[in-house]
């Protein structure tokens, strides 16, 4: 299985402490992006080319983007693998607010799981040592949460 993803793995300029953790970030990464593209052709097949379409891909790029930014810069590759998600989300839930203000309750309790569910990318790509960079993200999905209610009523 580790020759299937051995293009994956970080580049010599990575830090040996760090290196698993970068090779598990390109993994997720791909991964992520590959279940996004494929929402993105469930969603265009179903419904054609939406408001949103941009976005769901944006989202597939920037966490493909960063296996790529993980071969030098393995810092801003996983901070980018673990905020994409978080502004994202925040930002796609605001704009479907501000296009569609009968929004339903499920479409604004999916983002808010999102949300939730997005706590653990740090936990799985920094180290317990890297207390900054997993307090910013964390702080970053706080930050998230606490204001996707009030944006939401200014919205309506």
């Amino acid at each position: 299985m580790s020759e299937l993803f051995s293009f994956l793995r970080p580049s010599f300029h990575v830090p040996q402490k760090v290196r698993e953790l970068v090779y598990i970030t390109n993994i997720l990464s791909v991964i992520l992006s590959l279940l996004t593209a494929i929402l993105f052709l469930i969603l265009y097949k179903l419904f054609g080319w939406t408001s949103t379409s941009p976005y769901i891909l944006s989202v597939a790029v920037f966490f493909f983007v960063s296996v790529f930014v993980n071969i030098r810069f393995y810092d801003i590759g996983r901070l980018l693998f673990c905020l994409t998600p978080i502004w994202m989300t925040m930002f796609v839930s605001l704009y479907g607010k501000s296009i569609a203000t009968g929004q339903s309750y499920i479409t604004y309790f999916d983002s808010r799981y999102i949300l939730i569910a997005t706590t653990i990318l740090p936990a799985v790509v920094f180290r317990l040592d890297e207390r900054l960079k997993i307090t910013f993200c964390l702080a970053s999905t706080l930050l998230c949460l606490v204001l996707l209610a009030p944006f939401t009523m200014l919205l309506d």
